[in-house]
């Protein structure tokens, strides 16, 4: 009988610690994981405020190449998107993808509008672009998460 109750004090006591071991862990885990999505998050901002400036500093001038590109019938962008190429896929056939985008804000938070700095790279009816991630050029960034496929949409 002693025995049986000694081995039931440590079964209890064991149970106790595993689960006090178990506890800290999952603390700990959820915290890193916590602090890991307040970073994202934090980075995310910090994009979306450098490509406002950046689209302040060449607005005036896009605004320029884009009425000389009208005046001299050269190339014209009207409205350009990058983002989720699913979301990209269904901008392409909504006529009126600004009502489209207020009605879906989580689809809205997945594309940029990029109108203002590709008219700023206009020059003398050409547009060069590369193949590889445009979240590099000026005025861009990836609204995506980084594992998700981007498309440029232009009109």
């Amino acid at each position: 009988m002693f025995i049986s109750s000694q081995r039931g004090k440590l079964i209890g006591t064991s149970v106790v610690i595993f689960s006090g071991l178990a506890f800290l862990l999952a603390s700990s885990y959820f915290k890193q994981k916590q602090k890991k999505n307040q970073d994202i998050q934090k980075n995310f901002l910090d994009k979306q405020l450098k490509r406002e400036v950046e689209i302040r500093l060449i607005q005036k001038k896009a605004a320029e190449l884009y009425v000389n590109e009208c005046k001299n019938n050269g190339l014209v962008i009207i409205e350009a998107y990058y983002g989720s190429s699913q979301i990209i896929d269904e901008l392409v056939f909504v006529q009126d993808k600004i009502t489209f985008l207020e009605q879906n804000q989580q689809k809205k938070k997945k594309i940029i509008d990029v109108t203002i700095p590709l008219r700023f790279q206009v020059i003398d009816s050409n547009l060069t672009l590369y193949g590889n991630s445009k979240k590099h050029l000026f005025g861009f960034y990836n609204p995506c998460d980084p594992h998700e496929k981007n498309s440029l949409y232009l009109r």
